[in-house]
């Protein structure tokens, strides 16, 4: 990419425009060939959380106490 810049710049200096795109299209390339690839999301059915242990759990006698 270096070698590409010191081209443009020996081309009087406008050539540096066209050296600067294909700069950047090097870079963008590069960017997705050495980009890991995500993970796909892994649809499953999950079940429902099960109640911790000291969660209240009503019992009749709660019931006819508030009755």
């Amino acid at each position: 990419m270096i070698g590409i810049e010191i081209l443009g710049i020996c081309a009087c200096f406008v050539g540096v425009f066209f050296a600067e795109v294909i700069v950047e299209f090097m870079l963008v390339v590069s960017f997705f060939i050495l980009k890991p690839e995500e993970p796909q999301p892994a649809y499953e059915e999950v079940a429902e959380p099960a109640a911790p242990a000291d969660a209240f759990q009503p019992t009749k006698s709660d019931y006819e106490e508030v009755q």
